[in-house]
């Protein structure tokens, strides 16, 4: 009898434990598809992806013999908003030491002559690889930005219009005419399409970058030799 009794107790204690942990599991899970879910609406609507593109540049056109006849040319400038808060200043500067090799003290030295009203130039022509570190940390910025400009330039004198001309379309050059226009496909190259996250304000999250399509220059195109005679 008394062996059946403590055996009861036993029985009836495992009952509680088990209870109490399928009580606690119950509330975990409530926490997790109401509350949580509830928490992860209220992020959505602060938070939106933002998708950017950066332009791929245009591939040379080569004689037979390797004589450049026309190339582009990208140049990256780096810029800061007068708008700046001065609590972002200190930890931008340090990220572009850091991660894009930027010296804090030259960067300094730009800054100090910056105006009220107008933007200053942090770097004149950053690099490609520079360029994609960029993207990578700091994606779309309204405070820290890169101005991208390209040009593009005929190397040879005379026959101008059998290399034909190019039109800017949506930010990339297009052949219309000529070899500009017969190699089009091989010279346009690869955009880079990325997203990054955004707050409700329109600032980028940093570090949220994520990469949709590679970047890739165009290819360069050797005529052939009844091409340029």
């Amino acid at each position: 009898m008394v062996k059946q009794r403590a055996q009861l107790k036993r029985f009836r204690l495992v009952t509680y434990i088990a209870l109490g942990l399928a009580a606690v599991i119950t509330v975990r899970l409530f926490y997790f598809s109401i509350i949580n879910r509830d928490k992860a609406f209220q992020q959505m609507e602060q938070e939106s992806l933002e998708k950017k593109t950066v332009r791929a540049l245009r591939g040379r056109i080569l004689s037979a013999d390797g004589k450049v006849l026309v190339e582009s040319n990208r140049q990256l400038k780096l810029i800061l908003s007068h708008r700046i808060q001065s609590h972002q200043l200190s930890a931008y500067l340090a990220i572009l030491e850091k991660e894009i090799g930027l010296k804090r003290r030259d960067l300094m030295i730009k800054i100090s002559r910056m105006s009220q009203s107008e933007n200053v130039v942090l770097h004149e022509n950053l690099s490609l690889d520079q360029m994609k570190k960029f993207v990578k940390v700091f994606g779309v910025n309204r405070d820290l930005f890169i101005k991208m400009s390209f040009s593009r330039k005929k190397m040879v004198k005379d026959r101008k219009n059998m290399i034909g001309e190019v039109q800017l379309v949506d930010g990339n050059y297009v052949g219309v005419s000529g070899l500009e226009k017969k190699y089009n496909q091989q010279l346009r190259g690869q955009d880079l399409v990325y997203e990054t996250l955004v707050d409700k304000r329109g600032d980028v999250i940093l570090k949220t970058f994520n990469e949709i399509q590679k970047l890739q220059t165009g290819q360069d195109i050797f005529l052939k030799e009844e091409e340029w005679p």
